[in-house]
């Protein structure tokens, strides 16, 4: 990781560790070398770079929605730092499937959220069947990640209340 990287994930740690109290204990049985597909649940935007900064070391490569890359906002550059993949969604996007097994061929981690979009409450919604043909493309392993207890956490942050944030592995 790059200089650059490394003091962005400090930041994005400590923000979310200011935010969260972080139940990360089931984090230790995702492997650490060889490609692995980490298909997790997505609630809310700040779980995001809590499951990633409490992996590293490892090199992860998110599938994120090119609007949000593309943009020149803070998220958009923070995305930018960590070479995540753009995604069109809606479609069959070609380019982001080769970045993704380009990434699992050189013994990366790529991390999809199934669903497409955040639910905010929590409920999984229908998953879409990308991970599922990456993993028969690649060969690479489903590793499911699910978070709970982040879905009041604006609420808790309006309060000064940090929020409990559970990963399951």
């Amino acid at each position: 990781m790059s200089l650059v990287q490394w003091i962005t994930a400090g930041v994005l740690r400590a923000i979310t560790t200011a935010m969260f109290r972080v139940d990360d204990a089931q984090l230790a049985k995702v492997p650490r070398q060889g490609p692995l597909i980490l298909i997790a649940n997505h609630v809310h935007i700040p779980e995001i770079p809590a499951l990633y900064t409490r992996l590293l070391p490892r090199k992860i490569r998110g599938m994120v929605q090119a609007e949000r890359i593309l943009d020149r906002s803070l998220i958009g550059r923070i995305l930018g730092v960590f070479d995540t993949i753009p995604l069109h969604r809606g479609e069959a996007d070609l380019y982001a499937l080769r970045q993704a097994l380009e990434s699992l061929q050189a013994g990366q981690m790529v991390l999809i959220d199934p669903e497409g979009t955040r639910s905010h409450n929590g409920r999984l919604q229908k998953g879409q069947a990308g991970a599922i043909l990456l993993a028969l493309l690649s060969g690479a392993p489903l590793l499911p990640i699910v978070h709970f207890g982040s879905e009041n956490y604006r609420e808790n942050l309006r309060r000064l209340r940090r929020t409990e944030l559970h990963f399951v592995v």
